[in-house]
């Protein structure tokens, strides 16, 4: 046996990849399992924006899907030279299933880029959400769970880990900016409080604990950690506080978009949407009134990889990244 070989293989042990395409960005996540906890070895993100004007409902644009064909073919190409890949695992959410060509996208993605994706319904994608934050919020009391995404915004209302109340909302960064162009200088935030809360009102309540994950989530911590590389173990579990998200808000709004894009160091691609995130998790912060707002970073991929792999919560989920990761 070639030991050289063997070792230079950053991931020489059978491995899954998982493949998150959101309205936003794409997400590639390499684990393992090791019975009930998963392990993830390399994880990145990438802003490919498969649904770049969704708010006009005319679908998916032919643009914004070959985008979406080519950085996904290269990126797992790019993967399997490195990671002995056992299965594939790919799901579409919000702008693939809102968007009127949303069947056909599929079946192109399934055939170019040679993997079968799953387009999850809003309600799974709170569900999966729920069970990879079981292990955050079993212990926690009364628990909103929020995952901001590019298009869609779940919720979950948990007791000690057992969902009482979840749905899906059509409330994202990429809508909200796409609607009212925040990163562009639009000041008057009227309209837009005014259509986040007429939308999730429905499950307002008073909890314990508020509980973010998603890209708007870690990167919004990863500013107020002032880190210079996204690091998945330093912002798991970042306490967020209400007066330090007020003082980037208006950081935020006194800046330009060149401005915004200096600030963020981890993931520069998100500029133009993390005004309209950050405005988000200010509505949400009123609207639960939590004793204590923590960030996760996992998400509704690591429940679908839970299903995937039939893995029940609750689910260890480990960082022990070979690679850089992306936010």
């Amino acid at each position: 046996m070639d030991k050289t070989k063997k070792t230079s293989n950053l991931f020489a042990m059978d491995n899954f990849l998982i493949i998150d395409l959101g309205t936003n960005t794409v997400i590639f996540s390499v684990i393992r399992q090791n019975n009930s906890e998963l392990i993830i070895t390399h994880e990145k993100s990438i802003t490919t924006r498969i649904g770049e004007n969704i708010s006009n409902q005319n679908g998916i644009s032919k643009s914004a899907l070959d985008r979406n064909v080519k950085t996904i073919s290269e990126e797992i190409q790019k993967i399997q030279k490195k990671a002995q890949i056992k299965s594939i695992f790919a799901m579409t959410t919000e702008a693939v299933r809102c968007a009127t060509n949303g069947d056909s996208c599929v079946k192109i993605l399934n055939s170019k880029c040679g993997v079968k994706f799953n387009t999850i319904s809003g309600l799974d994608e709170a569900r999966f959400t729920a069970d990879a934050l079981y292990g955050f919020s079993k212990d926690k009391g009364l628990c909103a769970i929020c995952d901001i995404g590019g298009g869609s915004t779940e919720v979950i209302i948990t007791n000690n880990g057992k969902t009482k109340n979840s749905e899906s909302f059509p409330i994202g960064v990429v809508r909200l900016e796409e609607e009212f162009a925040l990163s562009n200088g639009n000041k008057n935030l009227a309209p837009v409080i005014k259509k986040i809360e007429a939308t999730v009102k429905t499950i307002k309540t008073k909890v314990d604990t508020l509980i973010l994950c998603g890209g708007t989530a870690t990167v919004t911590a990863a500013i107020m950690l002032g880190l210079s590389n996204y690091d998945p173990n330093k912002v798991e579990g970042f306490e967020l506080k209400k007066d330090e998200l007020e003082k980037l808000i208006e950081t935020l709004f006194k800046s330009n978009l060149e401005q915004i894009k200096n600030l963020l160091t981890t993931d520069k691609a998100r500029a133009d949407v993390i005004t309209a995130g950050v405005v988000i998790i200010y509505e949400l912060l009123k609207m639960f009134s939590p004793n204590k707002t923590i960030v996760s970073t996992y998400g509704p991929r690591h429940g679908f990889a839970m299903e995937k792999l039939r893995i029940k919560a609750p689910c260890k989920i480990t960082y022990q990244l070979k690679t850089k990761v992306g936010a």
